[in-house]
């Protein structure tokens, strides 16, 4: 089969040029991150992947309104997501999310989707240029599903559990109790599974009815999902929706509000969150791989704790689980029966958003030009550090945004007038901007200084921009 062949070898290609062209940006000098996994990087984190390729995990951060991405020795690779909760396209340092959950990487393609939860889309991150895009969805919840969706013609309804396979996206829309097949090439999804109802009900499709599904994986193509308030798992036999198990009475293991379910060879694994377990389902039934009380103890598979473990992924043979509020990823080694901790400890190629604390008291006087709420305000960057032509963003107190109206960067000093709507004489300044280093400018930092400033009219231009944030 010539065709195959060839086509496998221009893969093989290819990945040995990307891997080359990362080794060179990896090579450029790095800065240490101040958290590490075991100092609360993570705020109730929510699902993991892996990008097989480079060896890498992608976990969808909640709490922090971000995804972090870090290989596995421990090193923060990048950080997707401005660390604020909203809703933004565009580069990873400033994109905003509103508690992404599920996150899955098209290893292939080298994209990563994200189920953006509270902002009822999808996002699609393009790995290859750190872009980030809305795939499906309006940023609008949808009241009443449809049973097709198409892009951002369509609203959804919280997305939450996010599985690829065969160049099709599956989605669980929980709170509708509905599950979407859609096609990643036209961007067109379909109802699988789910009716108006949200009653645990087998039957014929568009008969049955699902109950709050919260999680998907594939299995010899057929698709198994689970009902965590029902304890259940159900999958899709060709044109109807069956019970595969349910806890009761005879069982040895009962399942507890589970949270993720996953194939493994012939077998599936399922995150027990509320029995703090990892369990298998294979053809002899459900056992335990390791966990069952609450806690936190690495070692080997009997004696190891977790707490409330919410989704795992493989990567090189070992089984990578998020422990959600131990705040940590744990490493399951099947081969050698041991549980270790991930830590990071490494360093950082993208920055999160970082707060300049020592500005946060810091009072300041400023004027206003009468009439016209126009301010202006200087910033004295350190010497090894460049303002990047990116965007600025500007709020006070009340919540009202500003507009940048001009930038100087004449003499070392960045001088930026903002039309502020609602002026006050006094009120608190927020500014957010970009900066890079001189000597790598793919290195960036967003900065944000607070401070309370005094705002006195006048119509001398000479006295604006008086106010100094000195870095």
């Amino acid at each position: 089969n010539y065709d195959e062949v060839f086509l496998e070898n221009i893969l093989q290609a290819w990945q040995v040029e990307f891997l080359a062209e990362m080794k060179k940006r990896k090579s450029i000098p790095t800065y240490e991150l101040n958290k590490t996994l075991k100092s609360n990087l993570f705020n109730f984190p929510q699902s993991i992947t892996s990008d097989n390729l480079l060896a890498t995990l992608y976990i969808s951060d909640s709490g922090n309104n971000r995804v972090v991405c870090v290989n596995d020795l421990g090193e923060v690779e990048s950080i997707i997501g401005a660390g604020r909760k909203g809703y933004k396209d565009g580069n990873i340092v400033q994109a905003e999310f509103n508690h992404p959950q599920g996150v899955v990487f098209d290893n292939r393609n080298r994209i990563l989707y994200i189920a953006d939860t509270y902002n009822h889309v999808i996002r699609k991150v393009d790995c290859t240029n750190y872009t980030v895009s809305t795939f499906i969805g309006t940023g609008e919840e949808a009241l009443i599903l449809d049973d097709q969706i198409r892009k951002n013609e369509k609203a959804i309804s919280y997305p939450q559990n996010l599985e690829l396979k065969n160049g099709f996206l599956y989605v669980t829309m929980m709170n509708k109790s509905r599950i979407y097949r859609i096609n990643l090439e036209t961007g067109i999804g379909k109802v699988i599974a789910g009716t108006d109802s949200s009653v645990s009900r087998d039957g014929k499709i568009g008969e049955e009815s699902l109950a709050y599904p919260n999680s998907i994986c594939i299995k010899d193509e057929q698709v198994y999902f689970l009902e965590p308030y029902e304890a259940k798992i159900r999958f899709i036999d060709k044109k109807a929706v069956k019970t595969y198990f349910e806890s009761d009475l005879k069982d040895s293991i009962s399942l507890n509000l589970p949270s993720s379910i996953h194939t493994i060879g012939n077998s599936i694994y399922i995150m027990d969150s509320f029995n703090h377990s990892i369990r298998r389902l294979d053809e002899d039934g459900m056992v335990n791989v390791t966990g069952g009380s609450k806690g936190y103890i690495d070692g080997n598979l009997n004696n190891a704790k977790f707490n409330c473990p919410v989704d795992m992924c493989i990567l090189e043979g070992k089984i990578y689980v998020l422990d959600a509020l131990n705040g940590a990823v744990r490493v399951v080694d099947p081969e050698k029966e041991l549980v270790s901790t991930l830590e990071i400890k490494g360093a950082s190629y993208f920055y999160p958003r970082k707060p300049i604390t020592k500005l946060e008291s810091v009072e300041t006087n400023s004027y206003v030009m009468k009439g016209k709420n126009l301010i202006a305000v200087k910033i004295d960057l350190p010497e090894n550090e460049i303002f990047i032509n990116s965007d600025i963003e500007v709020e006070n107190q009340i919540g009202s945004k500003g507009d940048v109206v001009s930038i100087d960067k004449s003499n070392g000093l960045i001088m930026v007038a903002i039309d502020i709507e609602d002026f006050w004489e006094t009120s608190y300044f927020t500014l957010t901007f970009e900066v890079g280093l001189k000597a790598v400018p793919e290195h960036k930092k967003l900065y944000t200084v607070r401070t309370l400033i005094n705002y006195k009219e006048t119509d001398d231009k000479a006295l604006m921009g008086n106010a100094i944030f000195k870095f």
